[in-house]
């Protein structure tokens, strides 16, 4: 599936890829490496404490929270460094 959205994107890339949610973010940032285009994340609520949020510093340029409170606990709970948001 990835090679042949890879296939139909490489004539026309989008200027970002932007994963909606955490679960997304592995292929975004395959598909954002494969493309050479910079990768938004968007964190819609809290993640379980055992979940990592594993953002490739190369590709990520920005996490986007729903509020201050998602926000807070990605600094707080999963490291997410302060610039990324």
């Amino acid at each position: 599936v990835q090679e042949i959205l890879l296939r139909q994107l490489a004539y026309e890339p989008p200027e970002i890829i932007h994963a909606q949610t955490p679960s997304a973010l592995a292929g975004a940032t395959w598909l954002a490496r494969q493309l050479e285009r910079p990768l938004v994340v968007t964190v819609h609520d809290y993640l379980p404490d055992r979940t990592a949020l594993r953002l490739d510093r190369e590709v990520c340029r920005q996490v986007i929270t729903v509020c201050d409170a998602v926000r807070d606990h990605l600094l707080e709970r999963h490291r997410v460094p302060r610039e990324l948001i």
